[in-house]
């Protein structure tokens, strides 16, 4: 079985609903987590926590688009499990789909690397393997076609889900923590998925539950914080 994640709340996401701006006005790229954000992927993380239990699940591997959001996220929301955890594969193609927004640009590889190595880091208590971000510049930085992010996508199936992943019977799941236009295409979504969302998804995409829905987002006015 495949969980697709939704990043939590980020700064251009608030930005976009205090404003009612287009969210292509966001001019700061790599948005980090507003203080919504953080308090709704620790609500994921609890419930991932609770459900795996129920469900005798363990995890196969966790798969992380490298933008700050999507690895606060993470780190968030498994700080929350206590289940036995791989390493966090951060994976260049599960980034933003890139229109026009400077927000879909990633960190470069040099202060990607240094910000892991931080202490402060989103995923410092976590075992994280970089080996496929290898370009100092892994993120796009010009738009992205149908053309382009299509194959992208088909690349990103053929080589991290297989069946065993999408085996609603199998004991084990793979948990990727990435971005809705990532996600509508990967699984084939016809409904919107909202900031922390978590999809269970089974065979060639097809959507069998959305398990967690945060309602951080409709129910509270935007943070303070969604400046930067």
């Amino acid at each position: 079985m495949i969980l697709f994640i939704r990043h939590a709340e980020s700064l251009s996401n608030a930005f976009n609903r205090s404003t009612l701006s287009n969210w292509v006005d966001f001019d700061h790229k790599d948005p980090k987590l507003t203080s919504d954000g953080r308090g709704q992927a620790k609500e994921a993380g609890q419930f991932l926590n609770e459900w795996l239990k129920d469900n005798d699940k363990k995890i196969k591997n966790i798969y992380v688009s490298p933008m700050t959001r999507t690895m606060e996220t993470a780190g968030l929301i498994f700080s929350e499990v206590e289940a036995p955890k791989p390493a966090m594969v951060l994976i260049p193609d599960l980034r933003e789909h890139h229109t026009i927004s400077i927000a879909e640009h990633g960190t470069d590889k040099t202060d990607l690397f240094n910000l892991l190595a931080d202490q402060q880091s989103p995923l410092k208590n976590f075992t994280v393997d970089t080996s496929l971000v290898t370009e100092e510049i892994w993120y796009a930085t010009e738009y992205e076609t149908d053309d382009i992010i299509n194959a992208r996508i088909k690349l990103l199936h053929d080589r991290y889900i297989d069946k065993s992943d999408i085996d609603d019977n199998a004991d084990d799941v793979t948990i990727i923590v990435s971005h809705s236009g990532i996600g509508f295409r990967l699984l084939n979504l016809k409904t919107n998925m909202d900031n922390a969302d978590i999809i269970a998804a089974t065979e060639k995409g097809t959507i069998k539950d959305t398990i967690f829905s945060s309602q951080y987002y409709w129910l509270n006015p935007p943070p303070d914080d969604f400046i930067p």
